[in-house]
């Protein structure tokens, strides 16, 4: 029912009708030992924004409240522009090679936190990207590889004609560097306090305000949002993709099969010691930039971009189903299921008439 079908309804109905909500809302709440208010007081406690404002407000809200905080302790320099949003090209995206891998194993090679890290290291922030200070200094200017990543793809009319240049005084850092970096370092610490407590709520708020930031500059509901912030992330973050693919095909011999922003999906391993030594080589070229081995699946098949599925090695685990028609929540329950079967049968290499028994 929408808001106009409501108020028509009777005082009583409609009494009766904001009294469920509110029940569904404390059951919510309730969930997992009141798991969602322990989150929402660490967002307040984090932010100073007021719980109750948290408990109806977002990341955008959050982050608001503390740059302002920070703008108005004199902690960070207030925005030197107001950018109007405009296009910009987001994560890379390796065209996929379509096909079922199965004769070896496929890994995901993950860059933790892609986009926070790439503010850190690159300092990048609204109060530092092409600031006042820097305007004259060559040091500052993005590199033409980056400034070509940007324009990729861009309309000949909307190409960034002059390069951006990044703050390199050395006696200030960016705020939203600065802050990524305090909760990155708040956010380990509090998963070793976690391992005793068993009490994950200020590990999840931390990690929710880390993975949000970025997101934020390319929106024009933000108070600060610019977007050369997000496309100077974006782009720092599809070179460090392009650096991991040639590392991967020319230097270990690996084929790379997809990738999608901050993850390449690779086969053909030679020796299982080469992931090692891809990870080894990756730290050492993309400095400060952590890869793990996020998964490895047995068998992989890939249609198409962002549609895969992907049998785990390890069988106790559930196959990842991502991008199929199948799933999808407006489908019926019975094509939902039918497509899960069929991944059950890939996944324990079912014939037909094996899968029709176990029906």
């Amino acid at each position: 029912m929408d808001g106009f079908q409501i108020q028509r309804l009777s005082k009583q109905k409609q009494i009766e009708y904001v009294a469920q909500d509110a029940k569904l809302v404390m059951k919510l709440s309730k969930h997992n030992n009141y798991e969602i208010l322990d989150l929402m007081n660490a967002i307040s406690i984090i932010t100073n924004v007021p719980f109750d404002k948290v408990c109806h407000t977002g990341v955008s809200t959050w982050w608001n409240k503390i740059i302002l905080d920070k703008l108005n302790n004199g902690e960070c320099r207030p925005p030197n522009v107001k950018i109007e949003k405009r296009k910009y090209i987001g994560g890379e995206v390796i065209a996929p090679i379509v096909g079922d891998y199965k004769s070896q194993p496929v890994y995901v090679l993950d860059v933790k936190s892609l986009y926070p890290t790439m503010m850190i290291n690159n300092n990048i922030s609204f109060d530092t990207v092409n600031c006042d200070c820097c305007k004259s200094n060559s040091d500052a200017k993005v590199s033409e590889d980056i400034m070509n990543i940007i324009n990729k793809d861009l309309p000949e009319d909307q190409k960034r004609k002059e390069p951006y240049w990044i703050c390199k005084d050395p006696n200030y850092k960016g705020i939203i560097p600065r802050l990524l970096t305090q909760y990155r370092t708040q956010y380990r610490e509090e998963r070793f306090k976690q391992q005793e407590l068993d009490n994950q709520a200020m590990q999840l708020a931390l990690k929710n305000l880390i993975n949000g930031v970025y997101g934020l500059f390319g929106s024009k509901f933000f108070g600060f949002s610019d977007y050369r912030v997000a496309e100077l992330t974006t782009a720092f973050g599809r070179q460090t993709l392009e650096y991991m693919q040639h590392i991967a095909n020319e230097v270990y011999g690996f084929t790379v099969i997809y990738g999608d922003t901050d993850s390449i999906f690779v086969t053909g391993i030679k020796r299982e010691n080469d992931i090692n030594k891809f990870l080894a080589e990756c730290s050492i070229v993309l400095e400060d930039v952590e890869i793990e081995v996020s998964k490895v699946y047995s068998r992989m098949i890939i249609i198409k971009k962002k549609h895969y599925i992907g049998i785990p090695l390890d069988l106790s685990k559930d196959p990842d189903i991502k991008g199929l028609e199948g799933i999808k929540s407006d489908r019926p329950l019975w094509i939902n299921q039918l497509q899960k079967d069929f991944v059950d049968d890939l996944k324990f290499e079912r014939s037909n008439c094996e899968a029709k028994e176990s029906i």
